[in-house]
């Protein structure tokens, strides 16, 4: 299957979500971005590693995970 996808969803309480989808992508790559009155949280994986993101309604962070120590 080839081509490309987009679908916008709104809610009756005001939410709305985005989802596209395409096989022309360079590679693969996922981002989740969600925004509310708590401010805004992203997460992203590019096929490596994902990433995590919190920041407050005023710009300030307030979560970002370090990796975890990689045992050898």
């Amino acid at each position: 299957i080839q081509g490309d996808a987009a679908c916008l969803l709104r809610f009756t309480t005001g939410a709305s979500a985005s989802v596209d989808v395409s096989s022309a992508a360079g590679g693969f790559s996922l981002e989740l971005t969600m925004l509310g009155n708590f401010g805004r949280i992203t997460v992203r994986h590019d096929g490596f590693a994902p990433s995590f993101l919190w920041l407050s309604a005023t710009g300030e962070e307030v979560e970002t995970p370090k990796p975890a120590a990689t045992a050898h």
